[in-house]
């Protein structure tokens, strides 16, 4: 389980603050691509697209895909963190995938190269925990955890 006080610090900490945030550090992540070398680990299992939109995302996004089947793979700017979805089809709502649940195939290794990695795999209950921070697509009393360390998107794409 993750310690909620510490990532509301973690977030305040990169985006300066919860009133005003700034976004200025999503730039300067993705010119230093921290998750190059993770990204070249996945493709050598499967298939990897690059996703990410500066505009709306303060994650890096991959779209994973293999005979196994497709993947969503977000990991934060914000934090050392990570979510696992697989869309039921592209452009749909997916299926959560929650930390210590069992895995099978490219779910399994996809996890593994993100632990090993050092991220920690946020649960779906943090993600939907509400966080008061103004965000540019979201709606003031929608914005939550997930927004602030993923993607300013007003639906989660589990919903």
């Amino acid at each position: 389980m993750i310690n909620l006080d510490r990532l509301l610090r973690t977030i305040e900490a990169k985006y300066g603050s919860l009133d005003k945030p700034r976004f200025d550090f999503v730039e300067t992540t993705l010119r230093k691509d921290p998750y190059a070398l993770l990204r070249e680990k996945i493709s050598r299992a499967a298939e990897v697209e690059d996703l990410t939109d500066s505009n709306d995302d303060v994650c890096f996004s991959y779209r994973i895909r293999s005979t196994d089947g497709g993947l969503l793979l977000r990991v934060s700017m914000v934090g050392p963190y990570f979510v696992l979805t697989r869309p039921f089809s592209w452009g749909a709502h997916g299926r959560f995938v929650e930390p210590g649940e069992p895995r099978e195939g490219l779910e399994r290794q996809i996890t593994e190269m993100c632990l090993q990695e050092g991220l920690i795999q946020i649960d779906r209950k943090t993600c939907e925990h509400p966080i008061e921070m103004p965000m540019f697509k979201t709606e003031p009393e929608r914005v939550r955890i997930f927004n602030a360390i993923f993607t300013d998107t007003d639906l989660l794409p589990w919903e």
